[in-house]
């Protein structure tokens, strides 16, 4: 929570004042293809918490960005529909994202039977995403 109140007040204005907004989302896309890269260097829950304390803020401010260019791209008439689909999307993926990384975890830590070195190839898979995202 702090992470990205201070990414959304002390980050996001300057970087979409110098960077402009498509390349503030390209950075914030480029954090999202860290985590889940550094994602399986934690052995504790303490380690995802320090890690997504640090990293989460710039990844949250990718719905605020995206939600100013749609402002940017869609007719004032279509704004609501377009804003709604985007919110229902951010609520799909952030549920997905909490089943998919609390179950992986568990799995590759001590509650699971995977080592944790086999845990980089599907999050490695998810960083992929991410930075075709970010092309």
């Amino acid at each position: 929570g702090v992470s990205v109140v201070i990414s959304m007040v002390c980050l996001m204005p300057p970087l979409v004042r110098c960077a402009g907004e498509v390349r503030a989302l390209q950075a914030c896309l480029a954090v999202s293809a860290v985590f889940p890269v550094l994602f399986p260097l934690c052995a504790t829950p303490v380690h995802v918490a320090i890690l997504s304390g640090i990293l989460g803020g710039p990844m949250c401010l990718q719905f605020p960005i995206i939600s100013a260019i749609k402002s940017n791209l869609v007719s004032q008439e279509e704004q609501g529909l377009v804003q709604g689909a985007l919110a229902a999307a951010r609520v799909v993926a952030t549920a997905l994202a909490d089943v998919f990384f609390g179950w992986f975890f568990h799995y590759a830590t001590a509650g699971g039977t995977l080592p944790r070195s086999s845990t980089f190839v599907p999050l490695g898979g998810v960083a992929l995403l991410a930075v075709v995202a970010f092309l």
